[in-house]
């Protein structure tokens, strides 16, 4: 089911599954972060940017710039992989640590790059290489805390694929798959003639997540947290799609926040589900980088009984949204 706005859910309900609770709307309220490329964002609510050949780490409303180059990822202990003077670089404990002739391509929490040089993929970690050779001439997008990789096989229009730590196992479709969670689930990009088709693959379930205009050839779905909340873009707006609907996010906005910014697409989402995303200004017309945060801080509260489940009428317990913890990579530019 497909719904372009309205409400996520009236009132505050609690959930079984996870211990979380389901959130009123609207959900979220925007911080501007200045100028940059939106790039990345951590269950810290830290933003990763590159803005003007510089990388900057935003936290709290403070601009850090870290290096000179680019940045791709950015992990859940503030750790930025990125390329600085045509090497492969990890920024950590407030410095570079250089991992070669190369460029990074991902990064998991646990501290491991995959680093491209040109000829071999290899994986760094504290100072250990290993190389990885079927990795080569793949495009990688994400690897999370499993090992796990996701990307596209080939040039050009290629195939998504996904690779579980042994084998490559690509999909039979034009495409490529652009994030993955800590539970191995992930999202991929159909290419075709009538329009991008985007899917959610958990196990052996692939679940079509539907568009806001399924002929827009530019839908493109960008992250998925661990609940498997996934966000992008579709008909020129961003969204958020959980449990089996997508809602347009100009819709989850505060008032004021509606009248000011349009969201135009989704770059990236975070544990606690705050966004991150492009916006238009509809005052100046600019294009922002921005923060979205829920408006309501959740709180995590005991299991409800089951009478009381049975008074809300709840015979089959599923999170409509719910708290996760991932990995972050890199992120296109709209």
């Amino acid at each position: 089911m497909i719904r372009q706005g309205g409400s996520l859910w009236s009132g505050l309900i609690y959930v079984a599954l996870l211990n979380v609770p389901v959130l009123a709307d609207p959900i979220y309220a925007v911080t501007v972060l200045g100028t940059g490329v939106p790039v990345a964002l951590n269950d810290a609510a830290q933003v990763v940017l590159n803005d003007a050949g510089r990388v900057i780490l935003w936290q709290s409303g403070v601009r850090q710039e870290l290096f000179t180059g680019s940045a791709v990822a950015l992990n859940n202990q503030g750790e930025v992989a990125g390329r600085s003077a045509g090497r492969a670089v990890l920024y950590r404990s407030g410095g570079l640590v250089d991992l070669g002739v190369g460029t990074a391509r991902t990064l998991n929490d646990l501290g491991v790059v995959l680093v491209d040089d040109g000829d071999t993929i290899f994986s760094w970690q504290n100072g250990v290489t290993t190389e990885l050779p079927a990795l080569v001439d793949l495009g990688l997008r994400s690897m999370n805390n499993n090992g796990w990789v996701v990307g596209e096989a080939g040039f050009a229009f290629g195939e998504p694929f996904y690779f579980d730590g042994n084998v490559v196992r690509r999909l039979r479709a034009e495409g490529f798959a652009t994030d993955i969670n800590n539970n191995n689930a992930f999202v991929y990009i159909e290419l075709t003639d009538d329009g991008n088709i985007l899917y959610l693959r958990d196990g052996s379930t692939t679940i079509n997540l539907g568009a806001l205009d399924p002929f827009d050839t530019s839908n493109q779905v960008n992250a998925l947290n661990d609940f498997n909340l996934a966000v992008g873009g579709s008909g020129g707006a961003g969204f958020l799609w959980q449990a089996g609907v997508m809602y347009d996010l100009n819709a989850l906005l505060l008032p004021q926040d509606q009248a000011e910014w349009f969201i135009a697409t989704a770059v990236d989402i975070n544990g606690l589900g705050d966004i991150l995303a492009w916006g238009v200004s509809r005052s100046t017309g600019g294009l922002r980088a921005l923060l979205l945060r829920q408006v309501l801080a959740p709180a995590i509260v005991p299991e409800p009984s089951s009478s009381l489940l049975a008074l809300a009428g709840l015979t089959t317990v599923v999170p409509l949204f719910v708290l996760g913890r991932r990995r972050v990579r890199p992120r296109p530019a709209p």
